[in-house]
């Protein structure tokens, strides 16, 4: 919470486009954050943004396969229904070690889009 409220005041403070670059610095050097800017300037950022939305949706596939895996699983095991979506809902909830990593790419790929 306390991160929120530091970007907003910095937003406010010192404008958008300081606040987003502060914030890319968590994430990349400022020489790439600078190639990036200059790259982009004048073009569109829709290709980051979607890479980031395809990043963010194979996450969410993965979950999916893995959740769907584990049902099949138990439905040779020859447990009932409500088995198998039970576990396939703890299955789509736990966190993947990728997830962090992929999330991480995602989210510095929007700031750098913007």
């Amino acid at each position: 919470m306390e991160q929120i409220v530091n970007f907003c005041l910095n937003t406010i403070s010192e404008g958008g486009a300081s606040a987003i670059a502060d914030r890319a610095s968590a994430y990349v050097t400022d020489e790439t954050w600078n190639a990036l800017v200059e790259r982009h300037r004048k073009k569109g950022c829709d290709d980051l943004a979607r890479l980031a939305r395809k990043i963010l949706l194979g996450k969410e596939k993965i979950h999916d396969f893995l959740a769907k895996s584990a049902g099949v699983l138990m439905g040779f095991l020859g447990r009932p229904r409500i088995e198998r979506i039970f576990i396939q809902e703890v299955v789509r909830r736990i966190p993947l070690p990728t997830d962090v990593k992929l999330s991480t790419a995602a989210r510095a790929l929007q700031i750098a889009g913007i």
